[in-house]
């Protein structure tokens, strides 16, 4: 209880806490500067400068005096808080060094600028002076020399610092210049030999950002290119310098017309080569270039051990396989910064340090895309830092490895593996406008827009890999840069593997059974013309064939398919060290193709088994005979009711079969098996790989489909399937069924009752049942003592006759009331009339006369038009022959439920397929399971009502039966 009390307590404090407005507003330094305010660090509130102060400081946390003034109160000026008092200096005094008081500027050394209020030297080669020797601060500023060999400091009129080569000498008004046979370049001298060997222009020092169409007259190479070079050709060469010119030549992309590629492809070609081994590293010098033509990507004898243990750079396990990737960095003036294990430094978009770092597992296909707001991710430019590329081996040697400018300048034919790289450049472009002049000022930005690391696997040796290349793509914005402007930026990863022995192997997998599948359909034709006695190759048989054959070829082509796909998602997934690699895009134009062949004929497939089904003939034998009165027309009206229901019942629920595979696929995570990472990785945010999707969507399709199956099979064992119930049903209704699926083959349910008649009430019914039951009836099969119901048809060519003569008798006159009605009343009343009494007379005739020929049929009555019933051998089971009908028809005991071929439930594989084809493909184009169920639902929604409806037609119209009464 007391425990209790205390947490109300403290929930009211809580709430009186938050009711009484407590807390600070949010401000920044910035947020204050709008108001001209600064904010105070003590209470973190914005406040106003005093009166006496010039205004808020830069840093927007205190106050500063005015232009030409200075503050009495160090600690106030230095933004520690208080009060800020300022003292100006007089008219003809400015502020000290160091801002500690005023000093007059009437010394003759000295120029006052009354505008500016500032003092500096009237000689620009001397450094101001307002100290003593012992520090006291003097009443007046001077200027004085330098030392020989110093110079005024550009960042600080009041200190002298060494010139910058030491050749220099003082000449008239340049403390600094270069002796006589030299000339100054930047910042150092070079002779006039090497001036003359340089040749360089002005337009040399021009470089093009094409992207912002922004040309600078670059002071970064005024500066240092002639030096670099004149430096680099010594003997023995300055490696710094060397390492420039190679920076400069590097920030033009590897132009060949740019000149500082030129000046170190002229010492390059010079110098002695095979540093290290490698044919292309010229000694003393930064390799840059490889040769033109050169394969280093490819080459067997350049292959590298991966490094799949523990190394000094990445603490892992040493099950998991880690690239070791090491960085050499340079600065801007050719400094070497030291190396660097490779994480983040080659990728632009932030994320965490775990997503960044994760491309180096041996493996993962890593993409690091996003859309970079330039302001905000280069509020502060950054320094400009060259690199080598190197990857190291197990021996713990650095193997250096190939880039690819893909967008460097000049002849595109001519463009080579180069060595090193940069990301952002944010000093070449400082100088004047080549086009207009003005200023000096940064006018353009660099950067890598796309940087992709292409690791190819050695298949010749298990852990080996061939030189990793990284590919490179830069771009360029102008600057300052428009409020907004954005760039993408990319950084990948991929690995690739030699798949022509895949494709071969495939390709000769889809020959042979493109083989085996004509050989099989070529069978399978054989029979379907006997049963149709196709004497000529017509247009039916040549669709027939066609549909056919890609029906086979699709079934066989289908499980190679999946058989590829799951052996890829068993591999790669499986696999400890990484020895088995994701086909690219490009590799998986051969699974593609395959896909898209299987679905077009299982497609095609499926449109001709609809049309197949919806004309077939079909007529119910009504045995029942007449007592004392007519029979019954609700017997046979209600089997073919039943039967209509029938023809789009399929062993298998579509709409249970999609949601458990989306269940299983997302809620259960199976597709997480589907991405390119290793089993292990799960941070990498990898994309998905189609193969992998369509394998892992293949295997869950079809184990529910199995799962439906096994539980349709049991279900029907014990409770009896749909089929076996209507040929009951056909039994007590006392009506037979009679299918032709073809000219001269079909199927026979024998449903004439063993009790004489079905016209019977309930009482009469169920004692006939309860005597079947005990054993006390005579079989239902068509044969005495038999149970054989169904049975496979061959009839004689006369029965096929009499019953087209039956039916066109029928059509003939049909089409001759229609013609006389149209000639006697051109207006159509009569037409719409209709001779309907008429129509029905002659369709219950011709129902009544194809019921007794039938009914005489299947009782031997016929002489000449007889069958007999016989049980079918191994061979005639294993393949389709058909047997000889010229003198009487045959009867095969099926007890198999044959006669489901003209509905779609003996047809289930094929609808199964598919649905399986076009869901595999719309995920396939769009990457999404939702989308390909809703799409595979919707088009069997269609394809079932075409059935129906056209089902529905055509069994009206077989059968005699009124299409009112098909419900």
């Amino acid at each position: 209880m007391l425990a209790a009390l205390r947490w109300c307590v403290l929930l009211l404090l809580l709430c009186d806490h938050h009711a009484s407005g407590q807390g600070l507003s949010f401000r920044t330094p910035q947020d204050c500067a709008v108001g001209d305010q600064r904010l105070k660090r003590a209470d973190l509130a914005c406040t106003s400068c005093p009166a006496t102060a010039g205004g808020v400081a830069t840093t927007g946390l205190g106050c500063q005096c005015r232009v030409n003034a200075y503050a009495t109160d160090n600690t106030v000026s230095g933004e520690q808080g208080g009060i800020l008092q300022c003292l100006s200096c007089a008219a003809n005094e400015v502020v000290a060094q160091g801002s500690v008081g005023c000093i007059a500027c009437t010394d003759a050394s000295t120029t006052f600028d009354t505008t500016q209020r500032s003092c500096t030297c009237a000689d620009s080669s001397h450094v101001q002076v307002d100290r003593s020797v012992t520090g006291q601060l003097q009443a007046v500023r001077t200027c004085q020399a330098c030392d020989t060999g110093y110079e005024p400091a550009s960042s600080d009129p009041f200190r002298c610092v060494p010139c910058p080569d030491e050749a220099m000498v003082p000449a008239a008004g340049d403390p600094c210049s270069c002796p006589s046979g030299t000339v100054k370049a930047g910042s150092r001298c070079v002779d006039n030999a090497a001036e003359a060997s340089a040749n360089l222009q002005q337009q040399n020092f021009v470089i093009t950002f094409p992207n912002s169409g922004v040309q600078v007259e670059s002071a970064l190479f005024q500066d240092t290119l002639l030096a670099a070079f004149a430096l680099c050709s010594d003997v023995p060469r300055n490696g710094t310098a060397c390492q420039q010119l190679a920076n400069l030549c590097v920030l033009e992309l590897y132009s060949t017309n740019s000149r500082a590629c030129q000046l170190y492809t002229q010492l390059a070609n010079a110098a002695p080569k095979f540093v290290h081994g490698f044919a292309d590293w010229p000694a003393e010098l930064p390799w840059l270039l490889y040769s033109a033509g050169s394969t280093a990507d490819r080459a067997t004898d350049l292959a590298v051990k991966a490094s799949f243990s523990q190394t000094e750079f990445w603490p892992v396990p040493a099950s998991t396989s880690q690239l070791a990737f090491v960085l050499a960095a340079y600065n801007v003036h050719g400094d070497f910064l030291g190396f660097s294990n490779l994480t983040s430094q080659l990728q632009l978009c932030e994320a965490t340090p775990s997503f960044m770092s994760s491309f180096l597992r041996f493996g993962v296909l890593f993409d690091n895309t996003c859309q970079l707001n330039l302001e905000q991710q280069f509020a502060e430019l950054p320094s400009l830092v060259f690199y080598d590329f190197y990857v190291m081996d197990v021996g713990q040697k650095l193997y250096p490895l190939p880039v690819l400018v893909s967008n460097s300048q000049g002849d595109v034919s001519q463009r080579q593996f180069t060595r090193r790289l940069f990301v952002v450049d944010a000093v070449s472009g400082l100088g004047e406008d080549a086009l207009s002049g003005g200023s000096s000022q940064l006018r353009a930005v660099r950067l890598a827009k796309s940087i992709s690391l292409r690791i190819t696997l050695d298949k010749g040796t298990s852990g080996r890999i061939f030189p990793p290349v990284l590919e490179i793509t830069y771009g360029d914005v102008a600057y300052p840069f428009q409020a907004g402007a954005t760039a993408q930026a990319t950084f990948s990863v991929t690995y690739e593997s030699s798949f022509s022995d895949y494709q071969t192997d495939m390709t000769i997998v889809l020959v042979v059974f493109a083989f085996v599948a004509f050989v099989v359909f070529a069978i399978r034709l054989a029979a379907w013309r006997s049963k149709n006695r196709a004497l000529y190759i017509d247009f039916r048989t040549l669709v027939y064939s066609i549909i056919g054959l890609g029906e086979v070829y699709a079934g066989i082509v289908f499980w190679v398919l999946f058989g590829s796909s799951l052996y890829w998602l068993i591999f790669y997934q499986g696999q400890s060290d990484v020895t088995v690699l994701l086909s690219t895009d490009a590799g998986q134009d051969l699974f593609r193709a395959m896909l898209v062949i299987v679905f077009v004929f299982k497609a095609l497939a499926v449109v001709y088994l609809i049309f197949w089904q919806c004309n077939i003939d079909i007529f119910f034998l009504d045995w029942e005979i007449p007592r004392g009165g007519q029979v019954s027309v609700w017997r046979p009206y209600f089997i073919v009711n039943e039967w209509n229901e029938l023809q789009t019942f399929r062993k298998t629920h579509l709409g249970f079969q999609l949601l458990a595979v989306l269940f299983f696929l997302i809620v259960a995570d199976a597709e997480s098996v589907a991405t390119t990472d290793p089993p292990d990785v799960c941070c990498s945010k990898a994309g998905y790989h189609h193969t992998l999707r369509f394998a892992i969507a293949s295997s869950v399709y079809l184990a529910v489909g199995v799962a439906q199956w096994l539980f349709h099979v049991l279900y029907s064992h014990f409770f009896g399937s749909k089929l076996g119930q209507f040929v009951d049903l056909c039994s007590i209704a006392n009506v037979s069924t009679f299918i032709l699926e073809e000219l001269y083959y079909g199927h026979y349910i024998h449903g004439r009752s063993i009790h004489g008649t079905a016209e019977t009430n309930v009482l009469e019914m169920r004692a006939q049942l309860q005597k079947e039951e005990q054993g006390m009836a005579t079989q239902r099969g068509l044969l005495p003592q038999t149970d054989d119901q169904t049975f496979e048809m061959h009839i004689p060519m006369a029965l096929r006759q009499q019953w087209n003569n039956v039916f066109f008798s029928l059509l003939s006159e049909e089409q001759l009331t229609h013609t006389t009605h149209s000639s006697t009343d051109p207006g159509g009343e009569a037409a719409l009339r209709g001779d309907s009494a008429g129509a029905e007379d002659r369709s219950v005739a011709a129902r009544a006369t194809i019921n007794r020929f039938l009914a005489a049929f299947i009782d031997h009555t016929f002489r000449d038009l007889d069958y007999v019933v016989k049980d079918k051998f191994l061979l005639a089971s294993l393949c389709p022959v058909v047997p000889d009908t010229n003198q009487h028809g045959v009867f095969y005991p099926d007890s198999g439920q044959g006669f489901a071929s003209v509905l779609f439930y003996g047809n289930e594989w094929l609808l199964f397929t598919f649905d399986l084809m076009l869901f595999g493909l719309i995920d396939f184009l769009a990457e999404s399971w939702v989308a390909a169920a809703v799409v595979v639902y919707v088009v069997q929604l269609v394809l079932i009502k075409v059935r129906e409806v056209a089902g529905e037609a055509n069994l009206a119209r077989k059968t005699l039966v009124d299409s009112r009464f098909l419900v």
